[in-house]
């Protein structure tokens, strides 16, 4: 009978295709929105209303997916948001249809956020302690962020050899070897299979009712929507802001997008050790503060040039980035620890929590959008401090056992 490995890395590996499909759909893309734009003739803000949509997919279908895999074991669900995630990305490819465009690509969002839960709920199953899985959820972040680290630049290459299109057939190829993957190397952690009982509308929502009642849900999983979707905001501009304001090419733009995927994966190895030596509550003040100086240093760029300057606003934005990966790591930590019964309906509740968040703000930080960093940095101040002192009013009925 097949068995998880007892080595954290190895699990970790296993999981890196199947964990990381929604993160790669989206950084492969991103040099080639301005492409993708030309190309349907579409405006800026409606082509961004796909990447709101995508977010928005990522962010219900962790609803459907969650109680199911909690009824079901998480491999049924696995093997069909991946056979789901490979329909989306062959409809893209063959469709000339902003709207068709724009529907798969939601649809391929729904797919690939059922295995990033299904990644996200084993951990919680294997990891008993909810510091060794906190600690372990940072390093899965680790494995995500990679494609922040080469995915744009990878997404350029193919973009300048070849038609922006191709990048889709390049997540098919993803989405085929995640399949085999799952198919030959995941084995079931919850096997609580055939409970079709607690599949009924009452017993899916007590538990989403337990979920969303719990203090830690209210104010953790607040603050990794804050680094989820610090994170996204950026994405939604940083091409336009990169390429167009700051004349950057496309390939410059993926290098320095690249770095903060790199910033992300330094960061979320150190809040793995963090959490481990002082806890889920002072690891992810310590990212919020971090935070908070990365936008400050954004908005000052702003303030004392007059304009946006690459270099000062680079580093904020890295130091935003790098705050990110303590909220995301440490916030899903310490969200998850008191739901290890259901933890595919916990991740599924943080997963919509976060990913909605994500697409609201970046939204909002399209649309007013001026050529500058100047709205992402000032709404993040604020969603930071709301956060410090919900943690700060809170902080004696928060739990990390």
């Amino acid at each position: 009978m097949k068995t998880w490995s007892n080595n954290n890395a190895i699990v970790i590996l296993t999981m890196t295709a199947m964990a990381s499909l929604y993160a790669f759909s989206l950084d492969l893309y991103i040099p080639l929105l301005p492409k993708a734009q030309q190309y349907f003739g579409s405006s800026i803000l409606y082509l961004q209303m796909g990447n709101g949509l995508f977010m928005l997919g990522l962010g219900l279908g962790q609803l459907i997916f969650g109680p199911i895999s909690d009824a079901f074991g998480r491999r049924p669900v696995m093997l069909f948001s991946i056979l789901l995630y490979i329909a989306a990305s062959t409809i893209i490819i063959l469709t000339d249809s902003i709207d068709t465009f724009i529907i798969a690509r939601m649809v391929q969002a729904i797919g690939a956020c059922g295995s990033y839960l299904c990644c996200f709920a084993t951990v919680r199953d294997l990891y008993i302690c909810p510091k060794d899985s906190a600690e372990m959820f940072s390093y899965l972040n680790i494995s995500i962020a990679l494609s922040a680290t080469c995915a744009p630049v990878i997404g350029t290459l193919i973009g300048e050899g070849h038609c922006w299109k191709t990048v889709f057939i390049a997540l098919l190829g993803l989405g085929a070897l995640a399949l085999v993957i799952s198919f030959t190397k995941y084995v079931e952690t919850f096997p609580n299979t055939n409970n079709i009982a607690s599949l009924k509308y009452k017993e899916v929502s007590n538990n989403y009712k337990k979920i969303f009642c719990d203090i830690n849900y209210q104010i953790y999983t607040f603050a990794a929507a804050i680094g989820i979707g610090g994170f996204f905001a950026f994405y939604c501009i940083s091409s336009y802001l990169y390429q167009m304001t700051l004349h950057l090419s496309a390939m410059e733009f993926s290098l320095l997008y690249g770095s903060c995927g790199l910033v992300f994966i330094v960061g979320s190895y150190i809040c793995g050790k963090t959490i481990k030596q002082i806890g889920i509550y002072k690891s992810l003040m310590a990212g919020l503060m971090i935070n908070i100086s990365g936008c400050l240093i954004i908005l000052l760029a702003y303030l004392i040039a007059g304009t946006t300057v690459i270099l000062p606003t680079h580093c904020g934005v890295i130091l935003v980035i790098f705050g990110s990966s303590f909220l995301v790591g440490a916030g899903i930590g310490g969200t998850m620890a008191p739901f290890k019964d259901i933890a595919g309906s916990a991740f599924a509740m943080i997963g919509a929590y976060k990913f909605i968040f994500a697409e609201i703000l970046g939204t909002f930080v399209a649309a007013t959008y001026n050529n500058n960093a100047l709205s992402l940095g000032f709404r993040l101040i604020v969603l930071n401090m709301i956060s410090i002192i919900l943690m700060v009013h809170y902080k004696n009925r928060l739990s990390e056992h």
